[in-house]
C-alpha cells in the first residue's frame, strides 16, 4: 500500500449502490444542527475571551439572537450584556470586541457569513454607583496629553518621561523640587 493511499490522498471516496453508510462524510454538520453548533461556538468564544483576559465571568454575558435577511443566509447577532459596572470595561470594550472577533475567526473562518453583528447592552442594578456625566465642555476639550498619549502607546521623549516619573516619585517622598535635600554640616 502506498503512502498516498494509506492517508487517503488522491483517492475519491466511493459509494456502493443502495448503501447509505458508504456515503462520503460531510465536513459541515447538517443544516438543522448548524445553528446550534454556531450558537455553542459563540458561547465558547465568549467564555474563553473572558477567561483569557481575566474578566470575571459574571460581569459580562452573551445573548445570542437569530437573524434573518433576504441578502444573506440566516445567522446570529451577539449581544454582550454588561451586568457589572467597572470603568475598565468601557475603556477596553473595543479591544475586547476585537479579541472576541479574532478568536471567532480562528475557529470559523466563515463567521462573517453568519455573524450579523455584535452589540452591547447595560443591565446594571438600579443602585449601581457610577460617575455622573461630566460638564458639557468636557466633550469639546482636547484630552490631556500626558495620560492619553501614554495609554495610546504613542512614543514620548524618553528623557521627558523619565523626568516625569522621577518628579512624581520625589513628590511622593516629600523631596524638594530639585531632588536634593539642603546640605547640613556634620556634627563632630
Amino acid at each position: 500500500m502506498g503512502v498516498k493511499k494509506w492517508f487517503g490522498v488522491g483517492t475519491a471516496p466511493t459509494r456502493e449502490a443502495g448503501n447509505p453508510s458508504s456515503a462520503p462524510a460531510s465536513s459541515e454538520p447538517a443544516s438543522g444542527n448548524l445553528g446550534s453548533v454556531r450558537k455553542d461556538l459563540l458561547r465558547v468564544v465568549m467564555r474563553e475571551t473572558l477567561h483569557r483576559n481575566g474578566i470575571p465571568a459574571h460581569w459580562l454575558a452573551a445573548e445570542i439572537l437569530r437573524t434573518h435577511s433576504s441578502r444573506r443566509e440566516p445567522g446570529f447577532h451577539l449581544r454582550i450584556l454588561v451586568r457589572h459596572w467597572d470603568p475598565r470595561l468601557i475603556l477596553n470594550a473595543v479591544a475586547f470586541e476585537r479579541d472576541l472577533r479574532q478568536r471567532l475567526l480562528l475557529l470559523d473562518s466563515r463567521c462573517g457569513e453568519w455573524l450579523a453583528g455584535l452589540s452591547w447592552q447595560f443591565l446594571l442594578p438600579e443602585d449601581t454607583p457610577f460617575p455622573p456625566l461630566p460638564h458639557s465642555s468636557t466633550w469639546t476639550q482636547s484630552a490631556p496629553a500626558d495620560d492619553t498619549a501614554a495609554q495610546a502607546g504613542s512614543k514620548q521623549d524618553p528623557r521627558a518621561q523619565l523626568e516625569r516619573l522621577l518628579s512624581a516619585r520625589d513628590d511622593e517622598a516629600g523631596l524638594p523640587a530639585d531632588g536634593f535635600d539642603p546640605t547640613q554640616p556634620d556634627r563632630l
